[in-house]
């Protein structure tokens, strides 16, 4: 009898051990990123989870709270659609939530210039025009000029092209694209050499020579002499 007692005690708590074993462990957090920035056509993960990690349904469910800027897939995984912000809500099995801001950015993805040739004399400049596509771009906007030959001509960072010397050179503007590959824009610049100045009374064939002339005979009032006309009448 009295071993039939113990062996049913002994089932008790292994019942016991087993229900206790088998309790929900509700989740208490969800650890996620607060703000998340990316570029139109890409997609990056939120990259969220929840606390404690032995919690019995870890599951989590993502949505986009507006689809015209952003998407995300049940993962977790954000798709940049156009220019501006959503927000991503994180609902774990308990329904306790969580919210990602998305930023997304519009990248550049073409450049130009106002002038594909130019025409300078030495010492003298002109800034180039540069526009980027689209208009509204937000990201990765800084143009970076360059000389392919700064002994003809130099650039500044603001499209300033001055001419140096005699010659032809090319001066780019280059932005980076999404992906950080090099946009360009070029413009064929061509300097010109002023033409030589000519002294006053010369020319490339050697002194100018006045035509003969008569000479000039310079009277003054106390040097004239007057004679008598032979022809004139006699009274």
């Amino acid at each position: 009898m009295r071993k039939r007692i113990l062996l049913i005690c002994a089932l008790l708590f292994a019942l016991v051990l087993a229900l206790g074993s088998c309790a929900s462990v509700a989740v208490e957090s969800i650890v996620h990123i607060e703000e998340l920035t990316i570029a139109v056509g890409t997609s990056v993960s939120v990259e969220a989870s929840v606390l404690p990690e032995n919690a019995s349904n870890p599951t989590l469910t993502f949505r986009s709270a507006d689809e015209q800027f952003a998407t995300v897939d049940e993962y977790g995984v954000v798709t940049g659609v156009a220019r501006g912000h959503s927000i991503v809500v994180i609902t774990a099995s308990n329904d306790m939530m969580a919210f990602t801001m998305i930023t997304v950015l519009q990248p550049v993805i073409d450049i130009s210039l106002d002038r594909e040739n130019l025409e300078l004399n030495v010492n003298r400049n002109e800034t180039l025009r540069v526009t980027l596509y689209p208009e509204y771009a937000d990201m990765n906007t800084e143009v970076i000029f360059s000389s392919a030959d700064e002994s003809i001509a130099t650039v500044d960072e603001n499209g300033r092209v001055t001419a140096v010397a005699a010659g032809s050179t090319t001066i780019t503007a280059t932005v980076q694209d999404v992906d950080d590959n090099p946009l360009t824009a070029a413009s064929e610049v061509r300097v010109i050499a002023p033409a030589p100045r000519q002294n006053a009374g010369s020319s490339s064939g050697g002194a100018i020579t006045a035509p003969n002339r008569p000479p000039v005979m310079n009277l003054f009032p106390d040097e004239i002499v007057v004679f008598d006309n032979p022809f004139s009448s006699q009274e």
